[in-house]
């Protein structure tokens, strides 16, 4: 019952007792009492405050179908291909039937009861604003009965939890939407559950019940029976266990004078000096902005499990702070509390390897000028690696625009800073890199980091590093890269090109992704392509501040050698399009577009570029036009061009491969899974994912998909968008995100903690293949002990990769039951099974 109809009952009883009873009362037409009256009217305040707070204490339905007939009030027109018939909504068919509520709801609860007929399409089943997903709360099963839980705010996307379903099934979905929480259900139990603001939408979403077959997908059809929806609010019982449990956690109270304050001046952010280049060339407008739409912060949903883990003496009051750690992969932020007390940080490394360590301050005052400074780290022989190896970085939040009326902090930036300003009751992050030279003697080595306050003498931790006996080795045969751009905005200094690339080198990138921007003019009836000229525009995409000469001659000058990706070439249709006036799908267009090719294979020559794969268009899958340009260009591409390798990047594969098969040499998936790896194998087509760690938001997804996943997978290229891509803030948000591996910076790229994540897991790659190297060379030889341990390494090895999932929707919940500390575990056992087997080669096979 609404509050609408209560509202009218309760006047209407109100009306009977306050006006009609005193009525007949007066006119003698009624007997009864005053006292009589007085009772009666006490049992009607009685009737209605039980009928109103019943209501209440529930969940209040908004609305709910069970499909006798089709409600034209609550849903939108109703779509092709979707039928009502005995109480049973149908959507059956190809291409997207959406069913879209005609009310927009923000924080409620979605139900449905749904069976689905054929699990080899997609579908979305929840609150959605536009399909597909970039603002939604919803199940997404997107074929092959693997079902997802998935989120999206403002592009910003997540996925938790993960079910396996069976056709022709009754299964009754549920969804609870809250601003801090979400949570999935299936019959009854929970399937997965966020409290991670930054993927929770803060903006109202239709309702929907939608398909999502592909448009070539000519061997599939939607078929999903739904017997009844409803929508409701966030309104439930409070139950006991929370009450208990604020008890035992004691809930932090975020104080207002620590959230960020705006003046006339710009952004002032606490821990932030005047003159920040971060705050000066990396925000840009964005202080306005916040201040002029009056923007409210608003937190990660996180402080609620914050609690104390440690004692405080009278020392750690005297000095000021206390020095606590958690391992880099997991946040802290300024609410964070100490867990714990350190006073000795350890690390291991092979020769020439980058490993991080952090450790954060809780002070209990405001102190301004705090210095970072680390000594030489020095064994017991006297070998030194010196302080200039172990780069010093202060872990600074960036304010990101979540919708029109909210921003949010997120503690991603490594900013090179002289000091830091400390503030009371505010943890900071700081962030070490050491680097160990490949020409470092094996062993245990230490030094100090100095904690420098003013008038104070520094406090030190001890620093403690053991540097291995090994030399990784890069599997040869995976490509990692980053989709290489940067938008022209002026404060992305677009003159630090070598700088980028060496970034990338040292994080372990050996390939990368570009775009073919050029300029084109006609002399005669020859066309002319010049690879020198930067001039290419995409409203969407802004513009780009390199050639794609400058680019690749940024690329060899680092030392890349490995093969690349020219993608996409329906970019290039803009450019013939605009400096030609053809049109796709004419004589004059094909011409010129493999004219392109013809001179960019030219100017490789000329120039001693590496080899390159073409991608006509980016993930033609969900686009019908984008469908049709990659049908026709990759089999005129391929025909015309066999010796060059094509490259498609889309996923799951679900009739797109009969279709282009012929014509790809390289699947690379954005949703890999087994069927996926049998696919490629199958077709001989080499097998890549992309996309398949956080867009720079989450150290822990990143490590995991650049490591152990890409590994599992047996993928032969790993590639992600984007390097980087600071969009303009604005209000609204873009649909379109910023992603931040990087951020440009007037010294070169400022790294997130998401990039040194991609570094580590890349390493974990190259741990894993020195091993299998050393197992296979161990079972090649005569040397029966060298068999023996051999057979217990791999037999280890196998135990470390069993849990680690192919299937992408997976990942979230192996990271869910896999602590951070257990990746370095993994890692130690297999430098130790290393170093084991290194050592009986070394005394002879």
């Amino acid at each position: 019952m609404t509050d609408v109809v209560l509202l009218l009952v309760m006047l209407a009883l109100v009306y009977f007792w306050s006006v009609w009873i005193p009525m007949r009362c007066e006119r003698g037409k009624d007997r009864m009492s005053k006292r009589l009256i007085m009772v009666i009217k006490v049992l009607m305040y009685l009737v209605v405050f039980a009928v109103f707070y019943a209501g209440k204490v529930g969940a209040e339905v908004l609305f709910e179908d069970n499909f006798d007939k089709f409600d034209n009030k609550i849903w939108q027109d109703l779509p092709d291909g979707a039928t009502i018939d005995n109480g049973i909504l149908t959507e059956k068919g190809r291409g997207g039937i959406n069913l879209f509520s005609r009310t927009s709801f923000k924080y409620k609860n979605f139900e449905a009861r749904v069976k689905f007929n054929n699990l080899e399409v997609g579908y979305y089943i929840g609150f959605v604003k536009v399909i597909p997903w970039n603002d939604s709360v919803c199940w997404n099963q997107i074929g092959g009965n693997a079902l997802e839980c998935r989120l999206g705010n403002r592009g910003v996307g997540g996925r938790i939890g993960g079910f396996q379903l069976e056709t022709n099934r009754w299964y009754i979905f549920k969804i609870t939407w809250t601003e801090e929480k979400v949570s999935f259900f299936i019959d009854g139990e929970m399937i997965g559950e966020t409290d991670d603001i930054k993927i929770i939408p803060s903006t109202s979403l239709n309702a929907v019940i939608a398909t999502l077959t592909m448009p070539a997908n000519e061997n599939e059809e939607a078929d999903v029976d739904v017997d009844w929806v409803k929508v409701t609010d966030e309104k439930l019982v409070e139950e006991k266990g929370e009450k208990d449990d604020e008890v035992k956690t004691e809930r932090l109270t975020v104080k207002p004078g620590h959230k960020i304050s705006v003046s006339d001046e710009g952004l002032e952010i606490p821990g932030f000096t005047a003159g920040s280049s971060l705050l000066q060339s990396i925000l840009g407008d964005l202080p306005k902005i916040i201040k002029q739409h009056n923007l409210k912060e608003i937190h990660h949903g996180l402080e609620a499990k914050e609690k104390w883990g440690t004692s405080v003496t009278q020392e750690d009051k005297e000095r000021g702070y206390i020095v606590f750690s958690r391992h880099y992969l997991d946040f802290v932020f300024w609410y964070s509390l100490p867990n714990n007390k350190v006073d000795t940080l350890s690390v291991f490394a092979s020769l020439g390897e980058y490993e991080p360590v952090s450790f954060s301050l809780y002070p209990f005052r405001d102190i301004e000028g705090v210095k970072i400074l680390t000594t030489d780290l020095v064994n017991k022989d006297g070998a030194i690696i010196k302080k200039e190896n172990i780069d010093i970085r202060s872990v600074q939040p960036v304010p990101f625009i979540r919708d029109e009326e909210t921003y949010a902090l997120e503690s991603i930036l490594l900013e090179k800073r002289d000091e830091i300003n400390l503030l009371e009751k505010k943890a900071s992050q700081l962030w070490l890199t050491v680097y160990v030279p490949e020409e470092t003697a094996p062993g245990d080595y230490s030094g100090k980091i100095k904690i420098g306050t003013p008038g104070s003498k520094p406090y030190e931790v001890k620093l403690s590093l053991k540097v291995l006996p090994i030399k990784l080795q890069q599997p040869p045969d995976i490509l990692y890269g980053m989709c290489f751009l940067i938008p022209g905005r002026k404060n992305l200094y677009p003159e630090n090109l070598d700088k980028y690339f060496v970034d990338m080198r040292e994080h372990n990138l050996n390939s990368m992704w570009t775009w073919p921007d050029c300029g084109v003019k006609k002399e005669g009836e020859k066309i002319i392509y010049d690879f020198s000229k930067a001039g290419f525009t995409r409203k969407d995409l802004n513009y780009f501040s390199h050639s794609l000469e400058e680019i690749m001659d940024g690329y060899l000058k680092t030392g890349f050698t490995n093969p690349w990706v020219c993608g996409t070439l329906d970019t290039l249709g803009g450019v013939i399009e605009a400096g030609l006036g053809y049109k796709p799908f004419t004589p004059e267009f094909d011409k010129a577009y493999l004219e392109y090719v013809i001179q960019l294979v030219q100017k490789a020559r000329e120039k001693g570029w590496p080899a390159f794969s073409l991608h006509p268009i980016d993930e033609p899958g969900p686009r019908p036009d984008a469908m049709k340009f990659a049908k026709y260009y990759y089999k005129l591409l391929k025909e015309n061009f066999p010796e060059i390798k094509t490259f498609a990047d889309w996923g799951p594969w679900k009739g797109e491969d009969v279709i282009l098969d012929s014509w790809v040499d390289i699947r690379c998936y954005a949703v890999p899974s087994q069927k996926a790896i049998e696919d490629s194998k199958k077709a001989g087509d080499d097998f890549w994912i992309y996309n398949v760690g956080s867009w720079g938001r989450s150290p822990r997804m990143d490590r995991l998909a650049w490591g152990l996943f890409t590994w599992k997978t047996e993928a032969k290229g790993v590639f992600h968008w984007v390097y980087t891509w600071w969009i303009e803030p604005k209000v609204p948000p873009s649909s379109h995100p910023s992603f931040v591996y990087v951020i440009p910076g007037p010294d070169g790229p400022i790294p997130t903690l998401a990039w040194e994540a991609v570094r580590e897991g890349i390493d974990d790659v190259k741990y894993i293949y020195t091993l299998t190297h050393l197992i296979q060379k161990a079972k090649s030889s005569q040397n029966p002990e060298l068999i023996k341990e051999a057979g217990k390494a791999e037999e280890e090895l196998n135990k470390i990769l069993y849990d680690v999932p192919v299937e992408f929707h997976y990942r979230v919940s192996y990271l869910d039951k896999t602590p951070s500390e257990t990746f370095d575990v993994y890692r130690f056992k297999i430098a130790g099974w290393i170093t084991m087997l290194q050592k009986i080669i070394e005394r002879g096979v």
